[in-house]
C-alpha cells in the first residue's frame, strides 16, 4: 500500500541548511539540524514619516507603506468630515482628486490606484443619521458604486488586501442608536452581497486579510458599554472564533494578512495609554517591544502595509499631520527541536 506522502506529496520542504534568503511565512525542516523552522519578523521600529498636508483623523486608507492613500476624515477646524485625499510615496504626501462627498470613521480596502470604501458616515447632509449607503472607489478619480445591501450606519471593518476593490469584505460596526452590527458584506467588484454574521457585533471594530482570509479585531459594545478583544476569523464563508487579543480595545490600526498580520494603538479610556503594537501569526497574538510615539488613540482606518512594514497616519483624539513608519526586519525561528 503506498504511504500518504507518496500520494499527497509534502507540503513542508526538507533542506539540508537554511534558505539564503527566505520569505515572510516560508516553512521548511532543516534535516542536519532536526527542526521544524519558519521565517517571520522581528520586533521592529516606528520612525518619524512624511508630514500629511490636512490636519485630521478618522480618514479612510488603504495601500503600502511606500504607496499608500488616505481619503476623507475629520478636519480641524471645525472638526466635520472633510473630502481631502492624499498619496502618499514612502516621503512625501501629495493631493489628489478629492472625495464626491465629505465623509470619515468607514474602512478602506485596495491599493493606492484602487481603493473601495463600503461603509462610511458623514456631519454633511447625505442621509438620516450620517449614514452614507454608496459605495466610493478611487482609480486616480473618483466614482459612485451602487449601495450596499444592509443599513448599518458605518461598517468599521474591512479587509481585502490589495485586490480589496475586486474582492472586498466589510463587516461590524454601528448599527444605529444603542445597537452594534454584526453584519458583513461582500463586494466582487460590481456588486454586494450579504454575508454570514461575526460571532459578536461591535462597533469601531477593525480587520485586515483578505476577502477569503481575514481577521475581525477588538471592538466597542455598546450594551455593556465596553472595550472587547474578540479575533474573529473569517474563511470566505464563516467567522469562527480565534484566540484572543493581548489586549480589549477599538480603532486599532492594521496591516498584513491572517497569516502574519499586525495592529497598534486602539482605544480604550479604561486602560493605560493604548500605544501598543501586536503582531498575529494565523494562530496567537504578540506584544512587541516597540510602542507607537502616540497612544489612547486610534489610528488610520484601513488596512495599509504588511506585518514587515506598514504606516500609521491621522491619529486622534489629537489632531496631527504626523506620519509613522514602521518596519520590522526578517527573522528565522524554530518550531521544534525534534
Amino acid at each position: 500500500m503506498a504511504d500518504y506522502i507518496n500520494i499527497n506529496g509534502n507540503n513542508i520542504p526538507i533542506r539540508a541548511s537554511d534558505p539564503s534568503n527566505p520569505i515572510a511565512g516560508e516553512i521548511w525542516y532543516n534535516l542536519t539540524t532536526n527542526q521544524l523552522k519558519g521565517h517571520t519578523y522581528s520586533s521592529g521600529a516606528w520612525s518619524s514619516g512624511g508630514t500629511k498636508n490636512v490636519d485630521n483623523f478618522y480618514r479612510m486608507s488603504a495601500g503600502t507603506q511606500t504607496a499608500a492613500i488616505l481619503a476623507g476624515g475629520r478636519v480641524n477646524p471645525p472638526q466635520l468630515s472633510g473630502t481631502q485625499t492624499e498619496t502618499y510615496d514612502g516621503t512625501t504626501w501629495s493631493p489628489v482628486s478629492s472625495m464626491p462627498v465629505a465623509c470619515d470613521s468607514g474602512n478602506g480596502i485596495g491599493s493606492q490606484t484602487a481603493m473601495l470604501i463600503g461603509g462610511a458616515s458623514s456631519t454633511a447632509p447625505v442621509s438620516p443619521g450620517g449614514k452614507r449607503l454608496t459605495t466610493d472607489l478611487y482609480d486616480g478619480t473618483w466614482t459612485t458604486g451602487p449601495n450596499r445591501n444592509n443599513t448599518i450606519v458605518v461598517y468599521y471593518g474591512g479587509a481585502g488586501g490589495p485586490a480589496g476593490q475586486t474582492a472586498g469584505l466589510v463587516f461590524g460596526g454601528d448599527a444605529g442608536g444603542p445597537l452594534d452590527s454584526d453584519q458583513s458584506e461582500e463586494w466582487n467588484g460590481s456588486s454586494w452581497t450579504t454575508g454570514n454574521n461575526l460571532l459578536e457585533g461591535a462597533e469601531s471594530i477593525t480587520g485586515f486579510g483578505t476577502q477569503t482570509a481575514a481577521v475581525a479585531l477588538g471592538g466597542y459594545d455598546k450594551n455593556t458599554t465596553s472595550r472587547i478583544n474578540d479575533t474573529q476569523l473569517y474563511d470566505g464563508t464563516c467567522f469562527s472564533a480565534g484566540n484572543g487579543m493581548i489586549v480589549a480595545g477599538n480603532s486599532f490600526g492594521t496591516g498584513g494578512t491572517q497569516a502574519l498580520g499586525l495592529a497598534w494603538g486602539g482605544s480604550n479610556p479604561t486602560s493605560p495609554p493604548m500605544n501598543g503594537t501586536y503582531g498575529y501569526d494565523g494562530t496567537s497574538w504578540t506584544t512587541f517591544p516597540a510602542t507607537i510615539p502616540v497612544g489612547n488613540g486610534s489610528l488610520a482606518t484601513g488596512q495599509v502595509g504588511t506585518q514587515g512594514t506598514s504606516l500609521a497616519a491621522g491619529q486622534e483624539p489629537i489632531f496631527s499631520t504626523a506620519t509613522l513608519e514602521w518596519n520590522s526586519g526578517p527573522l528565522t525561528v524554530t518550531f521544534s527541536n525534534s
